[in-house]
């Protein structure tokens, strides 16, 4: 996938929202450790999270970190999560939502299968669009030509 922040930039103007939702932890050490020796700001996560609270405590402890070296404008609103991982405010200009899926249900994940990752699109509460990764990756000339229609 190219760079994001244009592309997020141009369509957060057009009142289109960008919503990252937090699954289960990739590589953690007790389901499918890598390290981080294939770069070293790759977040190092000893368990995976059992409990909301875990979760929380690894987005702060760990994803921040990376995402502030590696993608910073993909960094949360500090204040759209309180250490309870609820929502305290409204999204702001300019910052990814970031929600997490809690791990006593994982909802999300069970609902809608985005394992490893996967893009939506969704407009007037329907799914309009599942992005299907090719090559190990996504196209955002091709999530681009989706949203046109929809929101030009």
């Amino acid at each position: 996938m190219g760079d994001l922040a244009p592309f997020w930039r141009k369509w957060q103007k057009n009142h289109a929202r960008l919503v990252f939702v937090y699954i289960d932890e990739a590589h953690a050490q007790d389901e499918w450790p890598i390290g981080n020796h294939l770069h070293p700001s790759l977040p190092n996560v000893a368990q995976q999270p059992k409990k909301t609270e875990d979760r929380v405590r690894v987005v702060h402890e760990s994803l921040i970190p990376f995402l502030r070296e590696s993608a910073p404008a993909l960094l949360p609103d500090p204040s759209l999560l309180s250490e309870s991982g609820k929502k305290e405010a409204d999204p702001g200009a300019g910052r990814a939502e970031w929600v997490i899926d809690p791990p006593e249900t994982s909802l999300f994940e069970q609902e809608y299968a985005p394992w490893p990752i996967r893009l939506y699109i969704v407009h007037d509460k329907k799914m309009a669009y599942i992005a299907e990764p090719k090559n190990g990756m996504y196209s955002l000339e091709e999530l681009d030509a989706r949203l046109s229609p929809l929101l030009l």
